[in-house]
């Protein structure tokens, strides 16, 4: 049984890697001293070969060559974590940061005004305060002309009913607030000193 020209062809592959044996090796060698081209494909083949089986050595396997690569990525990873650990440069950072927030603390302590304010849920006794009620025509810019007129701040308010708690920064302009706040019927439905 002889071989196609194709099959031929194809073999030469096979002889080039040295894996053809018996009747197809003898066949497919007489073709090719029979044959210049066959010939000259098969050395061809051969160099290919050669040149694959001299760069194997430094060629990996996919499995290989993402271990390979892992590793590096992680050596690279501990290079750039390393410096950060023996500088201490995280702690550099959070000094800086702390000594930010302290400063801010300091600034906004310092100013005046800061003092008049309460913390949310702090329990504090309002020496000056004042409840009132406004009818319910009464605009929310109405309300802040009327109370930033009085000199009183929102301390609480409005409640489920609608009544605020008011505070003013002494005796006197807590008198004051609260003769104005009845002056005004238009907007103010009642007004009195909180006991």
């Amino acid at each position: 049984m002889s071989m196609e020209r194709e099959e031929l062809e194809a073999m030469l592959v096979f002889l080039a890697n040295d894996t053809l044996e018996g009747d197809e090796r003898l066949e497919v060698e007489t073709a090719v001293a029979a044959d210049p081209n066959l010939a000259e494909e098969l050395k061809v083949l051969k160099g290919i070969r050669a040149t694959m089986q001299a760069e194997d050595d430094g060629i990996q396997t996919p499995g290989e060559f993402g271990l390979a690569r892992l590793k590096r990525d992680i050596k690279a990873s501990k290079r750039m974590i390393q410096p950060a650990q023996s500088t201490g440069l995280w702690r550099i950072a959070a000094v800086v940061a702390v000594g930010l927030f302290a400063a801010q603390t300091l600034f906004l302590v310092s100013q005046p005004g800061v003092e008049d304010y309460i913390l949310a849920g702090e329990e504090q006794r309002l020496e000056f305060a004042l409840q009132a009620g406004f009818v319910g025509t009464a605009t929310e810019a109405d309300i802040r002309e009327l109370l930033l007129d009085a000199g009183l701040v929102i301390v609480d308010g409005p409640s489920a009913i609608g009544i605020y708690t008011l505070s003013a920064p002494d005796a006197d302009a807590q008198s004051a607030a609260l003769e104005r706040l009845q002056n005004r019927p238009e907007l103010v439905e009642f007004a009195e000193e909180l006991q």
